[in-house]
């Protein structure tokens, strides 16, 4: 009877740390999306800089500058 008892309660805290645990999956999902949304976006603002950063990059080091492409 004892035993039942426990294993009772052991079931209703497991119970809960599960929702506990699916509950910061969720969050953690959300907040993942979120994150790769805004890497997404500056990827899309960032592309069409790379020539002009290079650019500028290779000027302030003094390279020579190959402009073929």
């Amino acid at each position: 009877m004892e035993r039942n008892k426990v294993s009772v309660s052991n079931i209703e805290g497991y119970k809960k740390e599960i929702t506990v645990l699916r509950d910061r999956l969720q969050k953690y999902t959300a907040s993942i999306a979120k994150h790769e949304q805004t890497i997404n976006t500056q990827r899309q603002v960032d592309w069409p800089l790379q020539p002009l950063i290079l650019l500028v990059d290779t000027v302030q080091t003094g390279q020579a500058i190959d402009l073929v492409y």
